[in-house]
């Protein structure tokens, strides 16, 4: 069963990679049709959590509600804080600000490497920007960690930028305007 399950989970993100995204749906909505038959599995968790690629927001919060639930029946911290951060990603974006900095608070707590703390703490940039507070400190760390960062990728330092911009909007003109000639 779980081969099983790691098998349609590779499969659905192909599909849906490929543009085939009603395919992957149709197995994925097949899995939580059977749900029962996966639930004790580790694995089950995922799927719940990349119900993001085919629910409404809504639907969404659910699913990763529960998938932190069932990642903390076994211990899985990782798993629990990639969830909360993912959740209160979503929460952001549907309006709803009810636990989102507790979400975004544990999974810093947790995040085990510079790429992970550095996306966190943009989450919770844009949590405060959503929220009209200030945290200098956190754009100090947020730098500190772009300056001395272990991984490539850039694009996520993009979106750094564009919160750090709107952070500096109504305040800075100067700083809006350095972070902007980054992009």
């Amino acid at each position: 069963k779980e081969c099983k399950l790691i098998y349609l989970m590779i499969q659905i993100t192909s599909y849906y990679s490929m543009g085939e995204k009603e395919k992957a749906k149709q197995m994925y909505m097949n899995i939580i049709k059977n749900k029962k038959e996966y639930l004790h599995l580790f694995e089950y968790g995922f799927v719940l959590r990349n119900s993001e690629l085919f629910n409404s927001y809504y639907d969404i919060i659910n699913d990763l509600e529960e998938s932190i639930a069932h990642f903390s029946k076994y211990g899985a911290d990782r798993q629990i804080y990639s969830s909360k951060n993912t959740l209160a990603v979503i929460k952001m974006l549907a309006g709803e600000n009810d636990g989102v900095l507790d979400y975004l608070s544990f999974a810093k707590k947790y995040a085990d490497d510079d790429y992970a703390q550095l996306a966190i703490n943009n989450n919770i940039l844009a949590y405060n920007n959503i929220n009209n507070k200030k945290d200098y400190t956190l754009i100090n760390e947020i730098e500190s960690i772009i300056k001395n960062r272990t991984f490539k990728s850039i694009r996520i330092i993009q979106f750094c930028y564009i919160n750090i911009m709107l952070f500096y909007k109504d305040t800075n003109k100067n700083a809006y305007e350095e972070y902007y000639s980054k992009l």
